[in-house]
């Protein structure tokens, strides 16, 4: 990272520290600028995945910031384009991440992969396991 992108880096959080993770939300409605912005987006999405909602719909169409979003929460596959909701790799991405803690994850996927085996597999494994987590079977640390 050269020393500009790091200088970037430390300003747009500088600006989330002072404004709070809402201001991508306050400020999406006024400027699509600051929506386009791709270094923006991604310092909003490394804190917190949900604000895709508030990324241009051409940012929400892009791999590195959806991946970004998924990564820091699953449940933001919610607001990735089309492209990546009939994404096998995304999808199996946000079920680990936990998506299905927030919404039917099967009724934002493409219909090609609701029946998909792989899927149904993991989002039952995962919702299993967190079941198993709260009834305090889990002994692992």
């Amino acid at each position: 990272m050269t020393c500009e992108m790091l200088a970037e880096k430390k300003e747009l959080l500088r600006h989330l520290n002072r404004y709070g993770s809402d201001t991508m939300q306050r400020l999406s409605w006024e400027n699509d600028e600051f929506r386009n912005n791709i270094k923006i987006v991604l310092a909003y999405l490394e804190i917190d995945g949900f604000q895709l909602e508030y990324a241009s719909e051409q940012l929400r169409d892009n791999k590195e910031v959806v991946l970004t979003a998924i990564n820091q929460d699953g449940a933001a596959l919610r607001y990735a384009s089309e492209r990546f909701k009939n994404d096998k790799e995304m999808v199996l991405l946000a079920i680990k991440n936990k998506a299905y803690r927030y919404f039917n994850i099967l009724e934002c996927i493409g219909e090609e992969l609701i029946n998909d085996d792989e899927i149904i597999v993991r989002l039952e494994l995962g919702k299993q396991t967190d079941n198993d987590n709260l009834n305090g079977e889990d002994q692992t640390e």
